[in-house]
């Protein structure tokens, strides 16, 4: 029985998923040829495909901490990552208009490829290290300057097993000093349970996020410099997740 209800999810989430991310890529696609439309609209489709999908899939998300988030401010967000989920409950869940770091993978599949691309997606090669830092600081200046937060998973993968958090790649933490931007760091709670790495089916349930406050980072000379922020993001994130398997969060 239990084989047969995770066949079934597995069948609704694939065409829940596949339906609602073929509607807003569409929409993002046509906002973005529209001059008017083309920030705004395309923001609003990257809100609205996180919430139809984790709606849809009977998942509620819960925010704390959003006090936090100054008006009118954009961040480098520092999130961990353990599900496909997160993209969603970040995109849902923060209230920041926010852009990904994508593999350059994602933008060889048709129209959503497009997407990324209208959409300034910062998309990069991970096996050719100068073009990911070009793409990085030539999207991320583009984004800064429409006021758009970028979300980077700075664990580089998504992380398994009982470990609550994996080592952080540090080239986010340059683009922010590069950038001037705050770092922003942004604990995901839940979304292992619900949708586990290697699974296609969604869970109902709840995702947690937790905003803390912005981290200053420093003016960037050398790699020394950005690694007390580094250590203390992870500290923060990998705290709040100790916290929440406590039942502390």
């Amino acid at each position: 029985m239990n084989k047969l209800k995770d066949f079934l999810r597995a069948i609704y989430s694939s065409i829940l998923v596949g339906i609602l991310t073929f509607f807003w890529t569409s929409a993002a696609i046509i906002c973005s040829f529209i001059p008017s439309l083309r920030i705004k609209g395309v923001n609003n489709c990257a809100k609205f495909w996180g919430k139809s999908v984790l709606g849809g899939s009977g998942i509620k998300i819960k925010v704390i901490g959003s006090e936090n988030l100054q008006p009118g401010e954009n961040y480098l967000i520092i999130a961990n990552h353990r599900s496909f989920l997160d993209i969603y409950a970040v995109l849902a869940g923060s209230g920041l208009n926010c852009r990904m770091v994508a593999k350059q993978e994602l933008a060889k599949i048709p129209l959503f490829g497009l997407m990324l691309r209208r959409s300034h997606t910062i998309i990069i090669d991970r096996k050719n290290r100068t073009q990911a830092i070009k793409a990085m600081q030539e999207t991320g200046k583009q984004l800064k300057e429409a006021g758009i937060s970028i979300v980077i998973f700075a664990e580089g993968t998504r992380t398994t097993g009982e470990k609550p958090l994996g080592e952080f790649k540090k080239g986010a933490f340059i683009l922010a000093a590069q950038l001037g931007l705050s770092i922003l760091p942004i604990t995901i709670i839940g979304t292992d349970k619900l949708q586990p790495k290697g699974s296609i089916g969604i869970r109902p349930g709840t995702i947690t996020l937790k905003i803390d406050p912005p981290l200053a980072i420093p003016e960037y000379r050398r790699p020394s410099d950005i690694r007390p922020v580094a250590a203390r993001t992870h500290e923060i994130i990998e705290a709040n997740i100790l916290a929440a398997r406590e039942g502390k969060l």
